[in-house]
């Protein structure tokens, strides 16, 4: 597919997703489930735990709920302090993960990091602390599109350095919304560097997401229908909150963020969300919750069949997807 045609996708993907965010736009399923070759009823969900690489007890219950068959998938984070530990036990798992592109910090005292690069070679993008922005705001004001697109570039070469092999990208705190140019920035990603990405719309209801989500696979961005978080409610019925937001998906392939951790010392020294991350983690111990998926009817998948089919978008090899969309 020549540069030409796929800058104009993605430039039409970016100023879909942009429109959409103040326009109602109508929901329909997408034909992406059916060319991973699932049927159009199928309700099929990704667990990925995510932030792992930040901290060891967040990684520890990850791969924790990972060995036990809970979930499916994590996302690694380069800038964080336990990257390096993270990526070696997912090359001994033989798995694939996620890459968790961050340009922001919001735990700038308990928990700071930085960069792939120093701030002498992409100084827009650090405060006064020598730390990335607090808020994707703050980003969106400082940040220059070269110190953007190399620091992003340098995250991705991190990880590949490290071995892990990768099945897609997402951003940190959805930073790519900030402004027009890391949207497009963002969405760029996915001709440049070959990889499936995730949107993160989850704060929109998930029909509006999978209308939104629609415009990126037109545009040979293979990204899934929903991406989804559960925001902060009881701590106690953290599992029962997880069944009801699996039963809410559409038929189609959702992703669904969980942040668990486990309750060490460190931990709590670190961690100022590590009730939450607790909940998570116990939730999706909990057998209960495995069943209640079950009696719904959930498929649970990994992220690898997106990655094969991004591969076949980008090499002209697809004969399901953009047919689909051209019929």
């Amino acid at each position: 597919m020549g540069v030409s045609l796929l800058s104009a996708r993605y430039w039409m993907l970016g100023a879909g997703i942009l429109a959409g965010l103040t326009l109602s736009l109508p929901a329909r399923a997408t034909p992406l489930g059916s060319c991973l070759g699932y049927k159009p009823q199928d309700k099929v969900v990704i667990v990925e735990a995510t932030d792992v690489g930040m901290q060891p007890d967040i990684d520890a219950a990850a791969f924790e709920l990972i060995d036990s068959g809970s979930i499916q998938t994590v996302a690694l984070l380069p800038t964080g302090n336990n990257f390096s530990s993270a990526a070696q036990r997912a090359i001994s798992l033989k798995m694939t993960v996620g890459i968790t592109l961050a340009l922001t910090n919001e735990n700038q005292d308990k928990l700071p990091w930085r960069g792939v690069l120093p701030r002498t070679s992409v100084p827009s993008l650090y405060n006064s602390r020598g730390n990335l922005w607090r808020t994707p705001a703050e980003l969106a004001q400082h940040a220059t599109e070269i110190d953007v697109r190399l620091e992003l570039a340098a995250q991705i070469a991190k990880a590949r350095d490290s071995g892990v092999s990768i099945s897609h990208l997402e951003p940190r705190s959805a930073f790519w919304r900030a402004s027009p140019m890391l949207t497009r920035v963002y969405l760029e990603l996915a001709r440049q560097s070959g990889y499936a990405m995730i949107t993160t719309l989850g704060d929109m209801p998930l029909d509006r997401q999978q209308a939104l989500n629609r415009n990126g696979q037109r545009a040979g961005i293979i990204t899934p229908d929903t991406a989804s978080s559960l925001p902060a409610g009881s701590l106690t019925e953290r599992g029962d909150e997880y069944a009801a937001l699996l039963r809410r998906m559409p038929a189609g392939i959702n992703v669904l963020f969980i942040r668990p951790a486990l309750g060490t010392p460190a931990a709590k020294a670190t961690l100022a969300d590590l009730a939450l991350r607790q909940a998570d983690y116990a939730a999706w111990s909990d057998a209960d919750l495995q069943k209640s998926a079950l009696r719904d009817r959930i498929r649970f998948s990994g992220f690898g069949s997106l990655q094969l089919l991004q591969d076949k978008v980008n090499n002209d090899t697809d004969e399901c997807l953009m047919q689909a969309f051209n019929q």
